[in-house]
């Protein structure tokens, strides 16, 4: 694993503030855009194989293609010292495992959760693409209205 890039650290015109997760491969910042203000996530390789490389970037370009309410799209890349990045819209809200807090839930509130996840994977599928790393973790929730 190479050095990740410290807080406040610039990648093109996004600034670095803060680590939020870190996987096998990747790291995901939450960043500002120097000009507009706007937040956004990057998520950033952080091993050098060119295997890693060309299927962070191929993610990236499905995911700016692929536009559904349960996808996160890709909206831009960076660099950092030859690691490539994606810009991903920021997601205000915590994941389904952190959410979940290992309470059950009722079956009209899985019903939701189920038909917006199988939602995306179908649009995902429908490009063409399997997701490989589909968990509770990597499931975004974001309140819709107030309510989630």
């Amino acid at each position: 694993m190479s050095d990740l890039p410290a807080i406040g650290t610039p990648l093109g015109p996004y600034t670095l503030q803060s680590v939020l997760g870190t996987g096998g491969v990747a790291t995901v910042f939450r960043a500002r855009h120097k000009v507009l203000g706007s937040t956004h996530a990057i998520k950033l390789l952080h091993l050098p194989a060119p295997s890693l490389r060309r299927r962070l970037l191929l993610e990236g370009s499905l995911q700016a293609r692929v536009r559904h309410p349960n996808l996160v799209p890709v909206t831009d890349t960076v660099e950092w010292q030859g690691l490539p990045g994606l810009v991903l819209e920021y997601i205000e809200g915590p994941d389904l495992e952190q959410w979940n807090e290992g309470r059950p839930l009722s079956l009209p509130t899985l019903n939701a959760i189920a038909t917006g996840l199988f939602g995306g994977v179908r649009a995902l599928h429908e490009a063409g693409y399997a997701h490989r790393d589909l968990k509770p973790a990597n499931v975004l929730m974001q309140p819709n209205g107030g309510t989630w």
